[in-house]
């Protein structure tokens, strides 16, 4: 079984669009140097070598679409949104040197599982305790609800569960979320796998909160407690628009 930590940068092979133009989708290949995904698949190239890896673009409705496309070769899901040519590749190029790697506008990354997609694809290439795995499932959910929630739509958190709290919440959520310009910031998130456990950053746009590059401080709220209890390794970065998590698996 070929290990993702194993596999060179280079081993990236097509780029496949999902919701997108053919036009666009040729055009981003040429742009990147890479074979267009079903031009791939026409030549018989796939799955020879167990390492292929395959940069998915996908439109904001194209998660319905998607739903086969969390499984190998593909490793890298990027929504280019408003994005220009040169900002999309730049992301494909940051998710060369990853082993998952993932980019959505706050409005698709609230209706994708994203947690529960990545460690079902991790799982793939790594073997994981099942109770392990739904531990770092559970870190990573956070990490990615946080992004969105607290970063990206600025939304408070809140102490009190009653239902008035709740509700205030949940306008607010709504609210939020229909702001084209808080809908259109992006959470990236990342995984990178070495020989002991795996490194996963999770990235917001939003205005930050703290910082701290030592392990275990910073967290605060139930999330990130949830999080550093998980996780070996945690260090909130970029004034808390970044998180970095080492699991060991």
């Amino acid at each position: 079984m070929i290990r993702w930590d194993h596999v060179p940068a280079a081993s990236f092979v097509a780029l496949h669009t999902i919701g997108l133009p053919v036009e666009y989708g040729r055009r981003l290949a040429a742009l990147c140097g890479l074979p267009v995904w079903e031009a791939w698949l026409r030549a018989g190239r796939v799955g020879l070598e167990g390492s292929d890896r395959v940069v998915v673009l996908l439109a904001p409705d194209g998660d319905g679409e998607l739903e086969e496309s969390w499984t190998a070769p593909q490793v890298a899901w990027i929504e280019p949104g408003n994005l220009g040519d040169d900002a999309v590749r730049s992301l494909i190029d940051r998710a060369l040197a990853k082993s998952l790697f993932v980019s959505l506008t706050s409005a698709t990354a609230n209706q994708v599982f994203l947690a529960n997609r990545l460690m079902a694809r991790l799982a793939q290439h790594r073997q994981i305790a099942k109770s392990r795995r739904e531990d770092v499932e559970l870190a990573v959910h956070e990490a990615i609800s946080n992004a969105l929630i607290h970063g990206n739509l600025q939304i408070e958190g809140f102490m009190g569960m009653n239902v008035t709290d709740l509700d205030a919440f949940s306008a607010s959520f709504v609210d939020r979320l229909a702001d084209e310009r808080l809908a259109g910031r992006r959470v990236e998130v990342s995984f990178e796998l070495d020989d002991r456990g795996v490194t996963v950053e999770v990235l917001d746009e939003g205005g930050g909160y703290l910082a701290s590059d030592h392990p275990k401080q910073g967290a605060r709220g139930r999330g990130l407690q949830l999080i550093a209890a998980a996780a070996e390794k945690v260090a909130i970065l970029d004034g808390g628009r970044r998180i970095r998590t080492w699991f060991e698996l």
